[in-house]
């Protein structure tokens, strides 16, 4: 706290100064501030990411392999880090792959998957499955809307009490005859297709 007088200044020269600085690793308040400008991260999540090393670079994977920052950024916090603290587990022994991850959520924005179902495959490939195996096994959700329509005219015209119901001003029907059209698809539909015919034909 004050100037040793038995040691002679120390000039570093800008050249080597900026060569030293060059070679320091990201500082994890540097990444805290990259997640929030370059992925539009909360600075909470963004601190929860950088909390740990190893952590973060799960996060970088996930996102070199194809995942959305936001939803990445919620599973990890979410879903895995949940799954990981009830077990006493560290990030360093997580079971799942960040590229499996990644594929899980891949498949959540296409609307192959419910986020539902896709919480039951993380919950199964964290147990040690096989994530082809068990993508294969739960199949994916329907987005064909052709076919779509056709079950929300046959629903429709099978309840056309609700329906009148529905325009008379009852919009809360609308979550039952989406219940009605999954089920009648073996709950494979795209909940939000599903949804938007039924709201073009109620509506229309």
């Amino acid at each position: 706290y004050f100037p040793e007088p038995d040691l002679l200044p120390l000039h570093v020269p800008p050249e080597l100064r900026a060569e030293l600085m060059a070679t320091l690793p990201e500082l994890p308040s540097q990444r805290r501030a990259r997640y929030v400008r370059d992925y539009a991260l909360s600075p909470y999540d963004a601190a929860v990411l950088t909390g740990e090393k190893e952590l973060s670079a799960y996060f970088e994977q996930a996102l070199a392999a194809g995942a959305e920052a936001k939803a990445a950024s919620n599973w990890i916090a979410g879903e895995l880090k949940g799954r990981l603290n009830a077990d006493g587990r560290s990030i360093a022994d997580c079971p799942v792959e960040a590229d499996d991850l990644a594929r899980l959520l891949r498949r959540v924005k296409d609307g192959r998957i419910s986020g539902k179902q896709a919480k039951e495959v993380f919950a199964r490939i964290y147990l040690g499955e096989a994530l082809d195996a068990v993508l294969e096994e739960i199949g994916e959700q329907v987005t064909d809307t052709s076919a779509i329509d056709v079950e929300v005219s046959r629903v429709l015209a099978l309840h056309q009490r609700e329906v009148e119901k529905y325009r008379a001003g009852n919009m809360n029907l609308i979550g039952y005859f989406v219940g009605h059209v999954i089920r009648a698809m073996g709950g494979k539909a795209n909940p939000q297709l599903v949804r938007e015919a039924l709201l073009k034909v109620l509506d229309g």
